[in-house]
């Protein structure tokens, strides 16, 4: 049976609600204050000036201004450092901000100071106390702040150089094209950039001297590594019982105008493979150089592609294609300089460079010299013309290889798929190893995936990334602190972009715990973990701005301990512990075991696109919802975490999993299972039909008039029949929201726009329309001004401090007896905050009523939602 389809409640007469405002004071001596405030303004134009003359820079000023605790940033101050030229380009936290100037010397807000200074009143404050008495300190944003956690490497290299953002893109591209002027002049090589009002980076070539010319330009904010794709390398053992002739295959479910499509963003796939026939839709490689080769080298973007194009890969099942492949390559096996790649290549084809020779090569990646040196050079004069030739083929295939941004790649991918053939699911089995989220705000991967995301109807699934904890403790503790690990260790945190506040987050469970030995194995493999439980190479969260992360679970199989010589822990995949997809090889056999997060992903990208088989009409908020709704965490991780709390006390894990009870710290053991197992595993019954004593309604917020505008909210009644209310046994509620804000990398709240909802029940509309009413677009609950807490339905999985972080958000509500007190409709109620973003919100709101006995609601269900429902509400 069908999801149904539910509306909102059409109320007349709405109002928007206003915002509140909190009054500030913080008492200071105006006269020493302000002094202090002057002479450090004054010192850091004076030095902003001598860095601009001596770089040529184009004078500029940067100010890192340190707030007084809870001070606030009201648009009034806003409007006053306007008026004093100055402009907030960034708000890393609600205590710092910083400001721009285009006037080095900024002589009006001086003057506002010096009137500060003098006590000069206005009314009855002095003048600028708002202002002035809100400012702890200001200080320069310099050269360490540019350049945190970057690694300098000898010779020429890639690096990511991020600048300031300005309120508008014209602005930006402004910027951009002034900075560019700068490189230039310094014969600093800029080989891409991207810009948006989210995020604005370079891709320069340059060696470490210049980076510290780069790292004083007041027009940068942070000058990074280039990031590093994270994929798993180790060579998978390779499944020979079965030919293709032992295969049925059909692809006459393959409807071109009808049939979902995934765009796997991966290292290319081997469309070779008699399996992919007539699956892979399109195929074109977005590398920085003229690439061509589309083919998969390393085996990971085939693996991937065949997970999501049939899901649960079996060696002995019949195969029925319903979901088109588009493969996106944009690297060959993670990130390996442009000279290892082409020396590699060289080796194979069997030809051996002298030291001299290689360092030609080097002289002609780092652009001090052109292809034609290779020609004309006496140290090639050992080559025939036509070995020169191919010479000049190879090492041209990786000149500028890294040039091309993420951003950019993400950008053209998506637009070049979206835009041609209308691909809406895009899975990312990969990430950056060296950018582990440790909170804060995400980098230019997570952002632009962001971005995209809002503007396009779209939906990344990510991989958490995968964890080696034998890099944090010997082999031989890993069995012993497993899982404890994961609450311990930063370095097992998710890594950029699985941090991404709209996509789908993956993380990995175990596929089983009996490996199988083969007759010429000498060693006794030692699983760590069950079926069903976190695997020990999945990451955890949480996410931007303390989200869920990961989102779901799915299996990617795990690793084991080798106890054939030494103990180690074993990168070579075991038939009884990997997951099976297909191989890359034209020769050999038609599939391969491996492990990783990276083969989790594709199976909810799989599950995506099922769903958009059977209902093409949804958006991807309501695909992130229907997924999340049919997730449940296995008992096998939480009894897991259950002995834990047994072992070990609370001080021995990080604080984020940690909370204060009335004095005493103790285990968050919701945010705990929230952190590292998200929603859970996936349905995928659930996830598609509903059924007689299980219906789910989903309400698709996606046309301008219906989306909502900030600070107000939407009413859903929620049919609560008899039938339902008396039945025996069980009876559950689940509640889920999904919805895509605009993003800002330089704003406080990465999110333009916030929202969460309650589950009312017991009151009537007129009740609950006129107590939200009052609730001014407040983030937290003002208990005096909602109802009581038995009216307010609460979730026992998830609370809502941690629920309502996310952009995916979800709750089960579980009763057993008669709920006839509570009426015949709850009330779900919808509340959308306003941060910074003007924009109407849309978004999917899911509801399930189950119950465990066998009873029949869903036609009753389904003719109380195609009832239009409308109120008339007092103003």
């Amino acid at each position: 049976m069908k999801h149904l389809n539910f509306s909102k409640i059409e109320i007349e007469e709405t109002q928007r609600r206003k915002g509140i405002f909190i009054g500030q004071d913080f008492p200071k001596d105006h006269e020493k204050h302000g002094w202090k405030i002057d002479q450090s303004v004054k010192n850091i134009i004076q030095t902003s000036k001598e860095i601009c003359r001596e770089f040529h820079f184009s004078p500029h000023l940067i100010l890192k201004v340190e707030l007084e605790d809870n001070a606030i940033i009201s648009e009034g101050i806003k409007d006053k450092l306007l008026a004093f030229g100055l402009k907030i380009i960034d708000e890393e936290s609600k205590e710092l901000m910083v400001l721009f100037s285009e006037d080095i010397d900024i002589p009006e807000f001086l003057a506002g100071l010096e009137k500060y200074k003098s006590g000069e009143i206005a009314t009855k404050h002095v003048i600028h106390k708002d202002l002035f008495n809100i400012i702890k300190s200001i200080t320069p944003w310099d050269s360490s702040d540019r350049t945190q956690n970057l690694n300098m490497y000898q010779g020429k290299n890639y690096y990511d150089v991020y600048l300031w953002i300005f309120d508008t893109y014209q602005e930006n591209i402004e910027k951009v094209s002034e900075i560019k002027t700068e490189l230039i002049k310094h014969n600093i090589r800029v080989c891409d950039f991207y810009v948006s009002t989210s995020v604005v980076v370079l891709r320069i070539h340059a060696l470490a001297e210049e980076i510290d010319i780069i790292k004083k330009n007041p027009l940068v904010y942070q000058i990074q590594n280039i990031p590093d794709y994270s994929i798993a390398r180790s060579k998978a053992i390779e499944e020979k019982e079965i030919q293709i002739s032992d295969i049925e295959f059909d692809d006459s479910r393959l409807d071109p105008a009808k049939s979902a499509s995934i765009c796997v963003i991966d290292s290319g796939i081997f469309k070779g493979h008699p399996l992919f026939q007539g699956v892979i839709g399109d195929s074109k490689v977005f590398i920085g150089t003229g690439e061509t080769n589309d083919h998969d080298n390393v085996g990971h973007g085939t693996m991937v592609a065949s997970i999501c194009a049939y899901g649960d890969i079996s060696k002995d099942k019949i195969y029925k294609p319903e979901i088109y492949i588009m493969n996106a390559k944009v690297h060959d096996g993670g990130y390996i300089s442009e000279f290892n790649l082409c020396m590699s290549e060289l080796e194979d084809n069997e030809i051996r460079l002298s030291f001299e020779q290689q360092n030609l090569l080097v002289e002609i990646y780092e652009r001090n010299f052109g292809l034609d040196e290779i020609s004309k050079n006496k140290e090639f004069s050992n080559f025939s013309i036509d070995q020169k030739e191919f010479i000049k083929v190879i090492v041209s295939r990786y000149l500028g290889i890294y040039e091309k941004l993420i951003p950019n790649q993400m950008k053209e991918i998506v637009e070049y798929f979206y835009r041609n053939y209308g691909c809406r699911i895009y899975n990312l089995s990969q990430g950056d190893s060296k950018q582990i989220f440790a909170g804060g705000k995400p980098n230019a991967w997570s952002c632009v995936v962001d971005e995209l995301q809002h503007k396009y109807d779209i939906l990344f699934v990510v991989s958490s990334g995968n964890y080696h904890p034998e890099l944090d403790m010997p082999v031989e503790k890993i069995q012993e602190s497993y899982p404890v690990f994961f609450l311990q260790n930063d370095n097992a945190r998710i890594i950029e972009p699985a941090n991404s506040a709209l996509s789908l987050t993956v993380g990995s469970i175990a596929t089983g715990n009996v490996p199988v030995l083969y007759q010429n194995d000498n060693i006794t493999p030692i699983p760590i973990t069950c079926r069903d439980e976190l695997s020990t190479l999945t990451r955890v969260g949480y996410g931007t701005n303390k989200s869920i992360k990961p989102d779901l679970l799915y299996y990617g199989g795990d690793r084991h301990i080798d106890n054939r010589f030494n103990l180690n822990f074993s990168e070579h995949p075991n038939r009884g512990l990997s997951v099976l997809a297909f191989n890359n090889k034209i020769t050999g056999s038609l599939f391969q075991f491996h492990f990783g997060s990276s083969f989790a992903a594709p199976y909810i990208s799989h599950l995506a696109a099922k769903l958009i088989n059977k209902y093409p009409e949804i958006s991807m908020n309501t695909v992130r919802a229907l997924l999340a709704y049919s997730a449940e965490v296995p008992p096998q991780i939480i009894n897991r975490f259950s002995s834990l709390f047994e072992n070990y006390e609370p001080q021995d894990i990080a604080q984020i999993f940690q909370r204060n009870h009335q004095g005493n710290i103790i285990f968050d053991k919701k945010r705990i299972l929230c952190y590292t197992a998200g929603y859970g595993v996936p349905d995928i019954e659930q996830v598609l039909d509903s059924e007689n004593n299980r219906v789910t309604l989903y309400s698709d917020i996606v046309d301008d008039e219906e989306k909502l505008a900030p600070d107000t909210f939407h009413i859903y009644e929620v049919p609560i029949l008899q039938e339902f209310r008396q039945a025996k046994g069980k009876k559950i509620i689940e509640i889920v929201l999904a919805y895509n804000p605009e993003v800002r990398k330089t704003r406080i709240d990465y999110l333009g726009t916030i929202m969460n909802f309650e589950l009312i029940r017991g009151k009537s509309f007129e009740e609950v329309y006129q107590v939200y009413s009052t609730q001014s677009g407040r983030e937290t609950d003002d208990k005096a001004d909602l109802f009581e807490k038995k009216f307010r339905c609460d979730c026992k999985i998830v609370g809502k401090e941690i629920r309502n972080k996310g952009t995916l958000q979800k709750m089960r509500f579980e009763f057993s007896t008669d709920g006839s007190n509570y009426g015949d409709n709850y009330y779900i109620v919808v509340n959308s905050i306003k941060k910074w973003s003007d924009k109407k919100q849309g978004y999917s709101l899911v509801a399930s009523l189950e119950a465990e006995a066998e009873i029949e609601i869903y036609q009753k269900i389904e003719s109380r939602v195609k009832q239009q429902v409308r109120r008339r509400v007092r103003r």
